[in-house]
C-alpha cells in the first residue's frame, strides 16, 4: 500500500500562488477523489483511506504551525516530516 503524499502533490503544483479558497477546496476534492478510487481499487479498504488521509492532514497542518513557529523543536518536527528518512 502506498501512502498519501501530500508534499507530493504540494510539489506537483496542484495549489497556485494565485487562487481562490474555492479553488483551492475544488483541487483538493479532486485530488482526494483520484486517491481514494486509486486506492479502493488497488485493495485499500475504507479504514486504510481514511487513515492515511488522517494522517496526511496531520502531517500537513504540523509541517505547517511548524513554518510559522519559531521554536527549535517544533523545526526539528517540521524536517523530520519534510525528511523522514533522517
Amino acid at each position: 500500500m502506498d501512502n498519501f503524499d501530500l508534499r507530493k502533490y504540494l510539489a506537483e503544483g496542484i495549489f497556485s500562488s494565485e487562487t481562490s479558497y474555492e479553488k483551492e477546496q475544488r483541487k483538493l476534492e479532486d485530488a482526494l477523489d483520484r486517491f481514494v478510487k486509486y486506492s479502493i481499487e488497488n485493495g485499500d479498504s475504507d479504514d486504510e483511506v481514511l487513515s492515511i488521509l488522517e494522517r496526511g492532514g496531520r502531517d500537513a497542518i504540523a509541517a505547517y504551525q511548524g513554518g510559522l513557529i519559531d521554536d527549535e523543536d517544533l523545526d526539528k518536527e517540521y524536517e523530520l516530516i519534510l525528511n523522514p528518512d533522517l
